[in-house]
């Protein structure tokens, strides 16, 4: 963590439980954070219609009536042996990219698990991406893994998961993002029919108009979907070797659009890699 991190101010943060009317915030909240969260109805389906929901179950974290966290619980009983334990499920975690690396997260659920104790709750659950700063710092307070039986999952939409995956890693890398805005070029991600680009997710970011530029196209095949949706869970290191082997193994291709584009590209090559 940066000194800088470390010293900003989180004093004008407050923490306050859901009131009707913040539906609407809370969603543009959750869609930035995780990248198509999902839908109004979604979350009302999660917290305000869910049959046990009280308003206390959403945490939020605001600052200068901005919301800049979100956390939720939800309490369940769990019959072991004709006998009922109360449990509570740490749900939808999300701190805005511009306060992270404050120690918010932590706070986030700290008072989670206190509410929990306080209405009676013996276990609590969580559930994160081992390797993720969120799984390790619930490691450090205690959380253990659970084994539990095989799951099986099927990608049906390779171009969603890897479009998510890029939006939360420009999210999280701050240098990275002013990197590729000030870059002359667009670069765009395909796989199969589907494409999008880097300017898309940065306008979905900063709602900032960008003029038309020369293309760079990155070309993926299927077996580079996970290392390019996991990139926001790597170390610096991994991701800049995993980017090497997808290239190497043809996992990845670069086609320029104009010699121009090459020369641009070339001359930032260094930058881009530095900030990856």
């Amino acid at each position: 963590m940066s000194k800088k991190k470390a010293q900003s101010p989180i004093k004008e943060i407050t923490l306050r439980p859901y009131e009707l009317g913040d539906e609407t915030k809370i969603l543009d909240f959750l869609n930035i954070c995780y990248g198509e969260w999902g839908a109004i109805q979604k979350w009302r389906a999660r917290y305000a219609d869910y049959p046990t929901f009280n308003k206390d179950d959403v945490v939020l974290m605001e600052a200068n009536n901005e919301i800049v966290g979100h956390g939720g619980i939800h309490f369940r009983d769990l019959v072991v042996w004709k006998h009922k334990l109360c449990t509570a499920s740490l749900t939808d975690a999300a701190i805005h990219p511009r306060y992270r690396g404050r120690g918010l997260y932590a706070r986030l659920v700290d008072v989670r698990l206190k509410l929990a104790r306080s209405k009676g709750a013996c276990l609590a659950f969580t559930w994160h991406l081992k390797g993720s700063n969120a799984h390790n710092h619930n490691k450090r307070i205690g959380f253990i893994e659970v084994e539990q039986f095989p799951v099986y999952m099927k990608v049906v939409r390779p171009g969603k998961v890897i479009r998510s995956g890029l939006f939360d890693l420009l999210h999280k890398n701050q240098r990275l993002k002013e990197v590729l805005q000030e870059l002359k070029v667009d670069i765009c991600f395909c796989l199969g029919e589907y494409e999008f680009s880097v300017a898309e997710l940065l306008d979905r970011v900063d709602k900032k108009p960008r003029k038309t530029r020369s293309k760079v196209k990155i070309i993926l095949d299927e077996n580079a979907l996970f290392v390019v949706a996991n990139f926001r869970n790597l170390s610096k290191f991994k991701r800049i070797t995993s980017l090497i082997m997808l290239i190497l193994l043809r996992r990845a291709k670069i086609r320029f659009s104009s010699f121009k584009a090459l020369l641009d590209v070339a001359h930032e090559g260094v930058t881009i890699i530095g900030s990856i």
